[in-house]
């Protein structure tokens, strides 16, 4: 490479080694990634519909999952990305060689030229290698730990099997947001130099895979951590205010730059206020001395004088030894965790880890368990602040330092050790106990919810008698109007019976209903107890005769004719039909007694055709007469009637079941918001259990939070373990099943809910979640036996190697 033309012409080259890399490594990582979610979406519960579709839905139970066949698909894309994985090993190689080494020697090449132009090139040429090596580097190295992520998924893999050097979602976000870091610093602004054409050409190839890389992970990310999605969705979202074709940028490159770094710092799960220290107004002449006293002989001709230094070792030492410890707003109050009024779901979601840390010392009481510590702890994060400052004010003022008598490094290091003692002390008892908590907690809910049920079905005001709301409507109410005594009999006709026993009264007749069958009417019996399209059901009868013999006289053309009674008793449905908005009642079940009285009648041969035998004898005067003999002495024909009707009253009440089915899964979660109802204080309780048991994990093992997939997603994605409610921990714009309140919304809104009550899915996804998590907790302790001790020691160990370090010899 002599020339600048044979130079540009290299930079195309190794960046087209580089981005095939990245390509390959994506597709790699993108054809396991949707064999993963397929199993994964096999076993997860269903979200269902919204309503804004047809409604529709079937009858049943929940069917035995069968995800067999997505778990040999799985097992197969593991051993196609291990062969895969082994095959882009050379291309890495080569590509990482023509980047980093390649580009770098073109940008030193370029800078030795010393105009103007070749350092601007020079410098876009840096930053482009930079963030393609480091999307290349992220891209490969989330492949490859895809792999061991999956086997777990599949249990090819144990648990306890992992190791840090495993990259995981939350890692590889983090070094995208670098990337695209890196990318915003390239691009220009209307009123500056564009970027040479051959560096703008490549960095819109980069865009695109970056680009195409968060698209097709955003549902994994929803799985591991709800905070990625919402992460990549605002890279995405910045993406599209830039002109990628002349690579000017549509908005203040310094407030993105900035805002990407703010989503870098959110990654952080286990306190990301320790990412916003300098933000906490609680800190501040804390503050004040840090800003005014670090970094001094950087920023002023003259030394620190050492009354400065005193003031500054004064105000850090305090911070970090005293306030941190003592201080209420810091640490918490004394009392709280012990005391079992005082919910978890009250107190953790309004600070954040560091400030809990004397209430999370204490809570172990209410499980049976000693404290953490007998005295009290200091703030994590503003003891790490206040001995960091300490130290680094030594480190920089080593003089001032060692002319000091007597040092405080002492008393920073005691309170930082109780500290680790405490933290590192976090084990499988406390965690046992915690997952005994939760499961007591979701027992009880569960049995609410069961009762919720059972009350909704017998509320009298709903009508229901006891129907399944997810059954059929061939149920039968535990009463009904053909069930309830001895019923009235009105004339079909209308109107009243006559006075036909001279008592100066209309006669009245009724019957028990009750002594026939009327299973086939159940529909029909549900939807009267409902008031649906103001149902009623009543009893009608009229009188007939029959026609049971003729014979020819031979005198005078005249037959002879007998006739006998037949009294029919009619069940009828009265109804509004919603179509035409109009009262229609339809006869759909008749009881035919046939007997109880006889007359004999002489008719002419040419009256046969015409002959009415109601003109010689009133049937509903007999039926009247004889109905106290009739009902008890014979034995009717029953029969159904209204095919139509009955059919189409049938399918209503499949939908009005539906319906009261998403009526009480809204009544679930009205009532969990509900303070005081019996629901609301039990998802509370199973809240604040769940967010105890997340903060001791994330104080625990804040590193396999950072690294562990598996574990991260159960914490926080969208398989997580759920709790009662939403809290100020996770606001969310829209329900996400990972509480029990947002289920019960989610499927009130449901197009087609499910045939069976949810709680038939919901219990075992949540005893399941929490089992998973402790397996996964457990796993996690014991690795720590053979990777360098207690991750606890995270919040701590530096900070008091670099206390050590820096007092004065």
């Amino acid at each position: 490479m002599t020339t600048p033309t044979e130079a540009r012409g290299f930079l195309g080259t190794a960046s087209t080694v580089g981005l095939d890399a990245v390509q390959a490594y994506s597709d790699m990582l993108n054809t396991l990634n949707i064999a993963e979610q397929a199993y994964r979406a096999k076993l997860e519960l269903k979200k269902p519909t919204p309503a804004t579709l047809a409604l529709a839905g079937g009858e049943g139970a929940p069917a035995a999952v069968d995800a067999s066949a997505e778990e040999a698909a799985l097992k197969a894309a593991i051993a196609q990305a291990k062969t895969r994985g082994t095959e882009l090993k050379d291309q890495l190689n080569g590509a990482r060689e023509g980047v980093s080494t390649g580009l770098g020697l073109i940008a030193q090449l370029f800078r030795l030229d010393g105009t103007e132009g070749s350092l601007q090139f020079a410098n876009d040429l840096e930053r482009f290698s930079k963030a393609l090596n480091t999307t290349l580097e992220a891209v490969s190295k989330y492949a490859e730990s895809s792999i061991k992520i999956a086997e777990k998924v599949a249990g090819v893999l144990d648990l306890g099997q992992k190791g840090f050097q495993i990259v995981s979602a939350a890692v590889f976000s983090g070094q995208i947001v670098s990337a695209v870091f890196q990318l915003f610093s390239l691009l220009r602004k209307p009123a500056e130099p564009p970027i040479e054409q051959v560096i703008l050409a490549e960095v819109r190839k980069l865009h695109q895979l970056v680009e195409q890389l968060q698209g097709r992970m955003l549902s994994r990310f929803d799985r591991v951590d709800r905070k990625l999605h919402d992460i990549h969705l605002d890279m995405l979202s910045r993406f599209a205010l830039v002109d990628w074709n002349l690579g000017l940028v549509n908005q203040n490159v310094e407030e993105v730059q900035e805002a990407l770094y703010a989503l870098q710092a959110d990654l952080n799960r286990v306190d990301q206020n320790m990412y916003a220290y300098f933000e906490d107004m609680k800190d501040d002449y804390f503050t004040g001395s840090a800003w005014l006293y670090l970094g001094w002989n950087q920023r002023h001709p003259v030394p620190l004088d050492y009354l400065q230094f005193t003031n500054a070792e004064a105000d850090f030492s305090r911070w970090g030894a005293l306030d941190a410890r003592d201080s209420t707003i810091l640490a918490g109050i004394n009392g709280r965790g012990s005391n079992a009024a005082i919910s978890p779901a009250d107190e953790l979601p309004s600070t954040g880890i560091s400030h809990n840390i004397n209430y999370l010392r204490e809570f172990p009481v209410q499980l049976g368990l000693p404290m953490l510590a007998t005295e009290r702890l200091s703030s994590p994060k503003d003891w790490m602040a206040g001995a960091e400052a300490y130290a680094q004010l030594f480190e920089e003022q080593p003089v001032h330092g060692a002319a000091m008598l007597t040092t405080r490094h002492a008393q920073l290091i005691t309170a930082g050790t109780k500290l680790d003692t405490a933290l590192t002390g976090l084990g499988k008892p406390l965690f046992t106990a915690l997952h005994a908590r939760y499961a007591a907690d979701w027992a009880t809910l569960k049995l609410l919810l069961e009762q919720s049920e059972a009350q909704w079905r017998t509320d009298l005001n709903r009508g229901l008698y006891g129907v399944d709301l997810w059954g059929a409507p061939e149920q039968e109410p535990s009463t009904h109007s053909l069930k309830q005594g001895e019923k009235p009999v009105v004339p079909c006709a209308g109107g009243q019976w006559g006075d036909w026993n001279q008592d100066g009264a209309a006669d009245t007749l009724s019957v028990d209903p009750a002594r026939w069958n009327h299973d086939v009417l159940r529909p029909l019996l549900i939807a009267d107890n409902m008031n649906v399209d103001q149902a009623s059901i009543d009893l009608c009868g009229e009188g007939s005769w029959q026609l049971y013999s003729e014979v020819f006289t031979g005198l005078g053309g005249l037959y002879e004719r007998k006739y006998r009674l037949q009294s029919n008793v009619y069940v009828r449905y009265t109804y509004r039909d919603p179509a035409t908005n109009t009262v229609k009642s339809e006869k759909v079940y008749g009881h035919i007694f046939t007997g109880g009285q006889e007359f004999t009648v002489l008719v002419r041969g040419t009256d046969r055709p015409t002959y009415n035998p109601n003109s010689t004898q009133n049937p509903q005067e007999w039926m009247a007469k004889r109905w106290g003999y009739v009902q008890w002495n014979i034995t009717p024909t029953n029969y159904a009637l209204g095919d139509a009707v009955r059919s189409s009253v049938r399918t209503r009440m499949v939908q009005v079941l539906k319906d009261q089915q998403k009526q009480f899964y809204g009544s679930i979660a009205t009532r969990i918001a509900q303070g005081g109802d019996s629901l609301q204080v039990q998802a509370k309780r199973l809240t604040g259990s769940w967010l105890a048991w997340q903060t001791y994990v994330a104080l625990a093992l804040p590193l396999s939070v950072e690294h562990d997939e598996h574990l991260r997603g159960l914490l926080y994605g969208d398989d997580s373990v759920l709790s009662g409610y939403d809290t100020l921990m996770n606001v969310e714009v829209e329900p996400v099943m990972n509480d029990v309140q947002d289920m019960y919304s989610l499927f009130s809104a449901a197009a087609a809910p499910p045939a069976y009550n949810i709680l038939a899915d919901l219990a075992p996804a949540v005893t399941s979640r929490a089992d998973r998590l402790k397996a996964a907790v457990d796993a996690s302790l014991d690795a720590q036996a053979t990777s360098g001790g207690p991750e606890a020691s995270a919040w701590t160990e530096a900070t008091l190697l670099r206390l050590r370090l820096s007092i004065p010899q």
